[in-house]
Formats: C-alpha cells, sequence, structure tokens
C-alpha cells in the first residue's frame, strides 16, 4: 500500500509539472511570435533599404556621369571634369558634389529627382576654388525655377508675336516657344540652356537688316530680377518696374551675366552700332500676363 500511495503522488507530482509547462509556454507564445514578427520585419526593412541605396546610387552614378559632360560644370572647371563619387546627401533630393577640372576644382550644388523616364538634374550652384590654398574664386547660385522639363510648346508663344522676328520700339517683346533649328533667337536660347535647362528659356530679338540688335532674354526663376543694358535702366521700362521687377544684386548678379555673355557672344553684340540686351528672371507662370514694350 505505502508504495502505491508513493507511485500515485509521483504520477500526480509529474501531471502537475506538466500542466505548469504547458501555461507557461501558453504565456510565452504570443512573445515569442511577436519577436519573430519583429525579425521578420527587421529583415524585409534590411533587404528594401539596401534595395533602394543601390537604386539611388546607380541614379547617382548616372547624375554624376551627365555632369562630367555638363556645360556650365566644364565651363566653370575646364574640360575634362572629374566628378566626386560620394556627394554630400541634402534634403528634399539636394546633392553637393566635388569636381575637379583644368582650371581649378571646387563643389557643384544638385538637385536630383527620379522621373518616369529616369533620372533627372538640375544644377543649383556652383562654387570654384583656385589655387593651393583653395580660396573660393567664383561663387554662383542658378536662380531657381519650376521647369517643367516638357516638351516645347508648338503655335504661339505667351507673348505678341511677330512673323518676320523683328520688334519695333513701342512694340511688345517677340517672345516665341517654338524652337527653331537655326537663326540667332534658337542659338541664343541654345546656349543658355546649357546651364538652366530645357524649356526654361525664352528670348525675344530684334533684327532689322543693317540696324541694332536689341534682345530680351527671360529665364524661369522663383525671384522677379533684371539684368540691364548699360544704354538702359528699369526707367525706360515702366511695366517691368511695375510687375515688380527689381535690378538683380549679390551674387546672383553672377549668374545673370553668364546669361548676358551668353547672348553678347551668340548675337554678335556691338554696342557702338546700337545693339541692347536685357536679361529677366522671373516665374514660368507669369510669362502669358507681362507684356513689356521696348522704349520708344
Amino acid at each position: 500500500m505505502p508504495a502505491c500511495g508513493t507511485t500515485g503522488n509521483r504520477a500526480a507530482a509529474s501531471d502537475e509539472a506538466a500542466g505548469q509547462d504547458s501555461r507557461k509556454w501558453r504565456r510565452r507564445a504570443p512573445l515569442l511570435c511577436l519577436l519573430l514578427l519583429l525579425f521578420i520585419a527587421l529583415v524585409g526593412a534590411f533587404a528594401y533599404h539596401r534595395e533602394v541605396r543601390r537604386y539611388t546610387e546607380q541614379g547617382i552614378r548616372a547624375v554624376r556621369q551627365r555632369l562630367e559632360r555638363d556645360g556650365q560644370v566644364c565651363r566653370a572647371f575646364g574640360r575634362p571634369v572629374q566628378v566626386g563619387e560620394r556627394p554630400k546627401a541634402g534634403a528634399d533630393g539636394d546633392y553637393t558634389f566635388e569636381v575637379t577640372g583644368t582650371s581649378g576644382h571646387g563643389e557643384v550644388d544638385v538637385q536630383v529627382r527620379q522621373t518616369q523616364g529616369g533620372w533627372e538634374h538640375r544644377v543649383t550652384g556652383v562654387r570654384k576654388r583656385k589655387g593651393k590654398d583653395g580660396e573660393e574664386s567664383v561663387a554662383m547660385d542658378v536662380p531657381g525655377g519650376e521647369g517643367d522639363g516638357g516638351a516645347p510648346d508648338a503655335g504661339n508663344g505667351p507673348f505678341s508675336q511677330d512673323p518676320n522676328g523683328t520688334t519695333n520700339a513701342g512694340e511688345t517683346f517677340d517672345f516665341n516657344t517654338i524652337r527653331f533649328s537655326g537663326g540667332k533667337r534658337s542659338k541664343i536660347i541654345e546656349a543658355i540652356e546649357q546651364v538652366v535647362g530645357r524649356d526654361r528659356v525664352r528670348a525675344s530679338t530684334r533684327f532689322p537688316p543693317g540696324g541694332p540688335a536689341w534682345t530680351c532674354v527671360t529665364v524661369d526663376g522663383k525671384e522677379r530680377l533684371c539684368l540691364m543694358d548699360p544704354a538702359w535702366t528699369l526707367d525706360d521700362f515702366p511695366e517691368l518696374r511695375a510687375a515688380g521687377f527689381q535690378p538683380v544684386q549679390g551674387p546672383v548678379a553672377k549668374t545673370l551675366s553668364i546669361y548676358r555673355s551668353l547672348t553678347l557672344s551668340t548675337m554678335n553684340y556691338q554696342l557702338e552700332r546700337g545693339d541692347r540686351v536685357v536679361v529677366l528672371v522671373c516665374p514660368k507662370s507669369d510669362w502669358e500676363t507681362l507684356q513689356v514694350p521696348w522704349p520708344q
């Protein structure tokens, strides 16, 4: 009898221990499931981050290759240009690349974005340094603008049109949205587009036979700025003053001077002949409402 009682007690104790183990596992099961889900999530996040990083690096490599052929960058630093492999990342797709060329080195600020057609970039600033001491010799900020990057418009442009390509004094600027394959106006547009990007430039030209050449270039930008010809002032354009245009000042003036220099070289500018060049910067959305006559 004692032996039977001892055996029964052992069986009861064994059952109780098994029950306690079962309760422990039931309490631990949710925690283990949570840890498993957390592990799966971490593995998935790591794989996703690695794939995004790989894809972004592909885009950065594509932008680096384009910067090495970019007209503005090559003019600033001299061909051939070498662009650093590891840019400094900023907010909203902004990057800063180290650039070295035959005439100096420095930094280029670039805005990078992904589109359905791939990766696009826009140079927003150039800081060039020369010499062993690394002193800054050139700094220019490209006025920012929306820039739709789409195909050129067809038909009539947002400003008064002249089928002969000339504009007389007292008439509005002859801006044209059609990209011609030849002619001085299209060459001016193409030259400046090498700096600011496609479809962000309009040019008005007055090229009468034997007369002075008047040109007004408008570039897409956030502010309303103007760079006048030395023979003109903002007082000669009351419509511009009324529209809120201000004479450009500070570092941005160097950028507008680049637009002006490109225009001068393209149109064979001669001050003594009476040639004139005006450079405007304003939002592209304002182009349709801006009507500016040439000075009388």
